[in-house]
């Protein structure tokens, strides 16, 4: 986003510090804007509605409102207790709403992979398998915590197949046990499933 562009919702002069789609808003216009389109997609889930709206729309809505959240709520010096509190149910709403808006089929098939965080001054990697596969990414069973955005090299141990991967959401169940969502950030079926032909385990 350009230094010191205006939100672009009428009536508004404040700085805009984040874009969704291709509007630029400013903190409270964010988090109003976040507030309404999730609670609309809340609503047609109670309704069973949700298969009314695009799910690649809706997908990238949730996740992009799910990780610039996290980014304010994390570097926004200024926040009070109320916006931190709002910017965090953006955040868990959003990644519950996650659970139900896909962008394809989802497998419940465990395959063995090697997560690796390739930083020069902490680098890191575990070996775990997968709970769930899509095209687009994984669910995985993890122990080290990881914060949205954070960048990771996905290694499959029965192929050797590599890809890159950011983390979409992390859950925290124990300090031992952590669900961690990766989306691919370019890769053409890791998985090597025909996902035309298969249908949605869970």
């Amino acid at each position: 986003m350009p230094e010191n562009d205006q939100c672009s919702v009428e009536g508004c002069a404040r700085t805009a510090i984040a874009a969704l789609d291709v509007r630029s808003f400013c903190r409270e216009h964010f988090i109003f804007t976040c507030d309404a389109q999730l609670e609309a997609y809340r609503q047609r889930l109670r309704e069973h509605r949700l298969g009314e709206v695009s799910p690649e729309s809706a997908w990238r809505f949730i996740q992009d409102c799910m990780r610039k959240a996290n980014r304010l709520e994390l570097s926004e010096k200024n926040l009070d207790d109320l916006q931190r509190a709002r910017l965090l149910n953006i955040i868990l709403s959003a990644a519950d709403l996650g659970r139900h808006v896909r962008r394809g089929p989802r497998r419940a098939l465990s395959i063995p992979v090697r997560l690796c965080l390739e930083k020069p001054d902490d680098p890191w990697q575990e070996e775990t398998e997968t709970v769930l596969i899509s095209y687009y990414g994984a669910l995985v069973r993890c122990q080290r915590p990881f914060k949205v955005d954070e960048r990771l090299r996905v290694i499959r141990r029965d192929d050797g197949r590599q890809t890159e991967a950011r983390v979409a959401w992390c859950q925290h169940k124990t300090d031992a046990q952590r669900s961690l969502a990766i989306e691919f950030l370019d890769c053409d079926n890791f998985w090597g499933c025909d996902w035309g032909a298969i249908q949605t385990d869970v």
